[in-house]
């Protein structure tokens, strides 16, 4: 039994260690691997805001959902869906994407985001830009160590 914990917390180590650099699109039937380098190559957005998570306002910096879309020419669906490191699964509609603009960040505060620190990515909405987005709805769709992203759910 002892050596079971053992296997079992070097296996989520290491998965986790192969989550810590790249997520994976699924759409039009392909799998695309986006790593924070290939991320940091396209424009890049930068939000000021305070989450419920963070103690005050901080800087995340990431890509819009649209540009990554964009960047690998995959249209926009009507619903994304989003699955975290721990299997938590979420959907934010094409709509919210749209209109609300979340970014896909790699950074806080300028720095690289550990999965200890709800990285390596943390779909974020800007609270303050849209205020009324900060409920639970809103907090729910803003998914941390971010794994895969799907076209259809």
């Amino acid at each position: 039994m002892f050596i079971k914990s053992i296997f079992a917390g070097i296996l989520l180590m290491f998965s986790t260690l192969c989550y810590s650099e790249e997520f994976i699109i699924h759409a039009d039937d392909k799998q695309l691997i986006v790593s924070t380098e290939e991320l940091s190559q396209m424009m890049v957005t930068h939000y000021v805001t305070a989450l419920p998570w963070t103690n005050g306002r901080e800087i995340f910096s990431g890509v819009l959902f649209e540009t990554l879309f964009e960047h690998y020419d995959l249209p926009l669906p009507e619903t994304v869906g989003l699955i975290a490191l721990n299997d938590y699964r979420t959907t934010i509609s094409r709509e919210d994407i749209l209109k609300y603009q979340p970014i896909i960040a790699f950074q806080r505060n300028g720095e690289p985001m550990s999965v200890r620190n709800k990285g390596p990515f943390w779909v974020i909405f800007s609270l303050e830009i849209y205020p009324e987005l900060d409920n639970i709805n809103y907090h729910s769709k803003m998914i941390w160590q971010l794994t895969q992203i799907y076209d259809q759910f």
